[in-house]
């Protein structure tokens, strides 16, 4: 069985070409979005029997998920030079 997968933030240009070239692939795909309207509008836009939610409700719903959102909107203390330890990485 195919599995579903979430583009969360499929509403976006790489979002929505990528939850687009996946649907022909044959795969149910969920775009989402911070506005489940417009992740419905999207989808439909783009047919293929894409369907639209909000980001957390299209993650929850599918098998697997994608993020196709900017890195100014995702954070990370990993990624925060202030809170990382660089010595301790450069030793590892």
């Amino acid at each position: 069985m195919t599995p579903t997968i979430a583009v969360v933030g499929g509403t976006g240009n790489l979002g929505s070409a990528l939850a687009w070239r996946l649907a022909r692939a044959g795969y149910r795909v969920i775009i989402g979005s911070r506005s489940a309207e417009a992740a419905v509008a999207r989808a439909a836009e783009l047919g293929h029997r894409l369907t639209g939610m909000a980001n957390a409700d299209a993650a929850a719903a599918a098998q697997q998920q994608v993020s196709a959102t900017p890195n100014s909107t995702t954070t990370s203390k990993a990624a925060d030079p202030n809170t990382v330890d660089v010595e301790a990485t450069r030793k590892s």
